[in-house]
């Protein structure tokens, strides 16, 4: 393995002095951060804080994310995942990110630069390995591929994250005019407005648990002593969603001018329709737009050979004759 690393590095340095030099300082970081790690991670197994944690975290029972994964505070991951980003804005994005996947567990941060950092290393590692059963790589195409490795591994997490956060927001915004239409019924049938979202809750339980479950937490919140227009703000940071934006401004509004939160929230959904049925009519205007392209590359060529097909085959006939 040592042999292969200093062919890579002669491949790219053609002085001897520089490749000791660089060969040197890549072994003494290596073992450096080799006894760093092995010493953060006797310390962390061994210390008294660590096993009292332990203990709590076994203790408390249903700790779970938002998808029901379980979470731990195992002192790799803690290890790899402080490594970066240092500053509290960065982790801070990532934290709001991460609960509009449905990971609201402070220490899925750590737990996705942990995963970032490890995938960044592992796939460059794994790429060498497999570069070696194909003896005419050379060391340079090598060494391109590891560093196209390590950009792919730590640009995944985020394109997973991303992608986590849209179908999240589908799924909300799908189930968001059936619990406003239940809403409605609720407050103007004469209940609060919490009990209102609890009901609308347990009702859309079972088709749109997403959403049952942030107006669930909005309930959790107001009885644990937050302020309702508090709850509010947060269901609008947990699903990033206009639709409920909307709507929490304007239950707001009610409230802080002492207006009917019946009559607020049915012309907000009678606006909420109009608003839908303009979104349609204008996905339909641009289906003829839309068509243009896969007309023009697989209906007209087919339509042009057989229309013309015969009589260009006569033409040439018609010229071979002659």
């Amino acid at each position: 393995m040592f042999d292969y690393i200093l062919a890579l590095l002669s491949s790219q340095i053609a002085d001897d002095n520089q490749l000791r030099l660089v060969f040197s300082t890549l072994a003494f970081v290596s073992v450096l951060s080799f006894l760093v790690a092995i010493n953060l991670l006797i310390s962390g197994v061994n210390s008294p804080f660590r096993r009292r944690l332990r203990r709590l975290d076994s203790q408390n029972v249903g700790s779970t994310v938002g998808n029901g994964e379980k979470t731990g505070g195992h002192p790799f991951v803690l290890l790899f995942g402080h490594l970066l980003p240092n500053k509290k804005s960065d982790r801070l994005e990532t934290y709001n990110k991460l609960i509009l996947a449905g990971y609201r567990k402070k220490e899925q941060v750590s737990l996705y630069y942990a995963m970032k950092i490890l995938l960044a290393l592992a796939l460059p590692l794994i790429g060498v390995v497999l570069s070696q059963l194909r003896p005419e790589a050379t060391p340079k195409e090598v060494f391109l591929i590891a560093i196209a490795l390590a950009l792919v591994g730590f640009m995944l997490p985020n394109y997973i994250l991303k992608k986590l956060v849209t179908k999240r927001q589908k799924l909300i915004r799908n189930g968001f005019p059936d619990a406003l239409d239940l809403l409605v019924v609720c407050v103007e049938s004469g209940l609060a407005l919490t009990s209102a979202f609890q009901r609308v809750a347990t009702e859309l339980e079972v088709s749109y648990y997403e959403l049952a479950e942030e107006m669930r937490i909005v309930n959790d919140e107001i009885r644990a002593g937050i302020s309702r227009q508090e709850a509010f703000r947060n269901l609008v940071r947990r699903t990033g969603l206009d639709e409920i934006k909307g709507l929490i401004s304007n239950l707001e509004k009610s409230m802080r001018f002492g207006t009917s939160i019946a009559d607020s929230l049915r012309v907000y959904s009678e606006e909420f329709r109009d608003k839908r049925m303009q979104k349609a009519e204008e996905a339909a205007a641009k289906i003829a737009t839309k068509l243009i392209f896969p007309m023009v590359t697989c209906l007209w060529p087919g339509f042009f050979i057989i229309a013309m097909g015969p009589a260009v085959l006569m033409i040439f006939a018609a010229f071979d004759a002659q």
